[in-house]
């Protein structure tokens, strides 16, 4: 079912896919898997960021946006 109006949204949603998808390529600051660590167990600053920067990103989350 194709809505129209959810156009932007799928758009957005893609990027948050891609932004993802880039960030779960690289190790973080010694964390090889930063989108298992949970944000209050990572450790650095940068770590911290990016977790943090996953949780609006939340890859799956938009892929179910974009299949809308």
């Amino acid at each position: 079912m194709f809505i129209k109006q959810l156009e932007s949204l799928r758009g957005i949603a893609a990027l948050m896919v891609a932004l993802s998808h880039c960030l779960i390529v690289f190790a973080v600051d010694q964390n090889s898997m930063i989108w298992t660590t949970r944000l209050w167990e990572t450790q650095g600053t940068q770590a911290f960021l990016t977790r943090l920067l996953l949780i609006p990103c939340n890859g799956g989350a938009a892929v179910t946006v974009f299949l809308y």
